[in-house]
């Protein structure tokens, strides 16, 4: 037991410095303390039981080292980069280009420019009036079915948009895209019958809605409040507050609080 512990703890005191970034000489120092143990047990202290006992403790020891070292660091990465990535949004909106350069480059440098990043910068792009960039942005993502790229996507859109009747037009044909596209995402899917339901035109906003209640993981208010009201809307009271009273279980805004109230009069 002592022996595999301890071959455990040199593998992972070694993936830990070389994987995931993790001080070298600490882990090294680690691998090549389980290593020694590993060893002596083999050929030193054979039928040692004070050998087993100490190489245990010091074994399991350093397995915890090992294996809490690397999550420690993914954990530090994390918050680091959302540090960086908050200061680099402050820096483009304050137009502070030198700033903004300097954090994105050291962002490219130490983390892999994902689309969490480029949603960020997208937003910052638009805050500061820089619609265009904000396009470009957004043709830059790596995954077009994220729910990141279609906010964006809504964003620009608004940003470039008159009315409010150009928006709705043209965020319901981005929306039918991604449904022909993924007709199976329940997000495409709930967003598209609630701009239905915006529109008026409750019989395709009921088409939807069911179909994004139908491939969503698990049921959610919102889903429920809008295929709920568009089936009231269509004269179906009875199913409509059958939907509406199930939307009241789950944890809902209070404007759709207050729409389940309208619709069920209570």
């Amino acid at each position: 037991m002592v022996i595999a512990i301890s071959a455990f703890a040199a593998v992972s005191a070694v993936l830990a410095a070389f994987l995931f970034g993790c001080d070298m000489v600490m882990c090294l120092l680690a691998a090549a303390i389980a290593a020694a143990i590993c060893l002596c047990r083999l050929f030193v202290f054979k039928k040692s039981k004070l050998m087993d006992f100490l190489g245990g403790v010091l074994s399991i020891g350093l397995v915890a080292f090992c294996t809490t070292v690397p999550a420690a660091h993914t954990s530090y990465g994390y918050y680091d980069y959302l540090d960086m990535a908050e200061r680099y949004t402050d820096a483009v909106l304050e137009d502070d280009t030198d700033k903004a350069e300097e954090l994105r480059a050291g962002i490219a440098e130490k983390y892999r420019e994902t689309d969490d990043m480029r949603y960020i910068t997208g937003l910052a792009m638009i805050a500061r009036g820089d619609v265009s960039g904000a396009s470009g942005v957004l043709n830059s993502f790596d995954d077009r079915k994220s729910e990141m790229y279609y906010s964006l996507g809504e964003s620009v859109i608004a940003a470039e948009c008159d009315n409010a009747e150009d928006f709705s037009s043209r965020v319901m044909s981005l929306y039918r895209e991604a449904a022909e596209m993924y007709p199976e995402w329940s997000y495409v899917l709930k967003r598209l019958g609630g701009l239905y339901y915006d529109r008026g035109e409750y019989e395709k906003a009921c088409y939807y809605l069911l179909c994004a209640y139908k491939y969503a993981p698990e049921p959610d208010g919102e889903t429920l409040y809008f295929l709920g009201a568009s089936l009231m809307e269509e004269g179906q009271y009875e199913q409509g507050l059958a939907v509406l009273e199930q939307a009241r279980e789950y944890d809902v805004s209070a404007e759709i609080e207050s729409g389940i109230r309208y619709y069920t009069g209570q």
